[in-house]
């Protein structure tokens, strides 16, 4: 039995394309998945090294990302290999300060310990 096709957005084409994945590979992940979670209305699913976002009524994929955190890293690490633009400085700048700013506090998993920044709001 064969499955429906499926139709790739053009995001989805790009996105393959930057970063190396198979055509195989999508559909492998669309008519086999290893895994499948509901967000929003769409599908996430899973096979191997990626994970499509599918909407199952039209049978359309949105978009590829990588399956894992570390690799997802790694891709926008190489961006400029795969012709795309790495965040800009003012993101980076904007995105440290926030970084500087944020407090955090002890929570119970962390065996209250606390963190070595001083807290910035009044108690």
């Amino acid at each position: 039995m064969s499955r429906r096709p499926f139709d790739l957005t053009q995001h989805a084409i790009q996105r393959a394309l930057d970063m190396g994945v198979d055509g195989d590979e999508i559909a492998q992940a669309v008519n086999h998945p290893q895994s499948v979670r509901e967000s929003d209305g769409r599908e996430l699913r899973t096979h191997g090294r990626v994970t499509v976002v599918f909407a199952p009524g039209p049978r359309l994929v949105v978009s590829v990302l990588w399956r894992y955190q570390s690799t997802r890293r790694t891709d926008v690490r190489r961006a400029a290999d795969y012709g795309r633009t790495a965040k800009t400085p003012r993101y980076e700048r904007e995105r440290e300060y926030l970084r500087r700013r944020k407090t955090c506090h002890a929570k119970d998993w962390e065996g209250g310990r606390r963190n070595r920044r001083p807290r910035t709001d009044a108690q």
